[in-house]
């Protein structure tokens, strides 16, 4: 083709067509100017396809974060629940008449088990999108907003099951004679006991089911209900955020 151009010119020049050939010239020009034109176009194109490919791409990374949120905060309130249930079901064992120092230190256990595995959102997408410098790429101001709030909400959220969760070991290893709560008789410290140096039944001499025992633990087991409920609550709020949020990037990612 060039060839096939360059011939043409040279047999304008020898003909002395000067005037054909200053326009055949200016025409080729133009024909250069718009095929560069065209290649940016082009060029341009294919990079906004690259950009909303690599928005989308986020978006469904955001996606899978929240999904995996949704997981981690349904299993929490499962525990949650658990917790409020052995909280009750202590406060009945020191509501009756005879008491038992076993299974009273075996449920107060339950009730604080796992309190302090609270809520930890996956980041690693929208960390990804701040380290990097692509939260530009997010053309979507509204949703880019959405997503910033809800990792701010999340943390003020956990932040508030933090502080009920250290309250909560806070008030279990509130006690001034672990001997006298029979701490010795919970399952894994039983069995941490060796037996060939300690005598349990010397132990069990400690225990005294006094009003004291019956009143102080009575006083924890109320609190370790109150105290769970409210995570419970908080669990749930956090789910109708995580809910939300899920629904938004759904339809981002496609």
């Amino acid at each position: 083709m060039i060839k096939f151009f360059r011939k043409i010119r040279q047999q304008m020049l020898t003909e002395n067509k000067l005037s054909k050939y200053l326009l055949y010239a200016i025409g080729e020009i133009v024909l250069v100017v718009i095929g560069i034109f065209i290649a940016i176009q082009l060029n341009n194109l294919n990079e906004q396809r690259k950009e909303q490919n690599k928005e989308e791409d986020y978006y469904c990374k955001l996606l899978e974060d929240i999904q995996q949120d949704i997981i981690q905060i349904d299993k929490l309130i499962v525990e949650s629940e658990k917790r409020i249930k052995s909280s009750n079901e202590l406060l009945s064992l020191l509501q009756e008449t005879n008491l038992n120092s076993k299974r009273i230190a075996n449920k107060m256990l339950d009730a604080v088990s796992l309190v302090t595995y609270t809520f930890k959102p996956n980041k690693s997408a929208f960390e990804d999108l701040k380290s990097s410098g692509n939260l530009a790429i997010l053309k979507d101001e509204n949703i880019k907003l959405r997503i910033s709030e809800y990792y701010t909400n999340v943390e003020g959220i956990v932040d508030v099951v933090d502080i009920n969760a250290d309250g909560q070991v806070s008030e279990f290893y509130d006690k001034s004679n672990y001997a006298h709560f029979g701490w010795h008789q919970i399952e894994l410290v039983n069995q941490a006991i060796d037996t060939t140096i300690v005598n349990k039944a010397k132990l069990n001499a400690y225990v005294k089911l006094d009003e004291n025992y019956r009143t102080k633990l009575t006083s924890d087991a109320i609190y370790f209900v109150g105290s769970s409920a409210r995570i419970r609550m908080l669990y749930n709020n956090l789910k109708e955020e995580i809910v939300k949020m899920k629904s938004e990037l759904e339809r981002k990612c496609n």
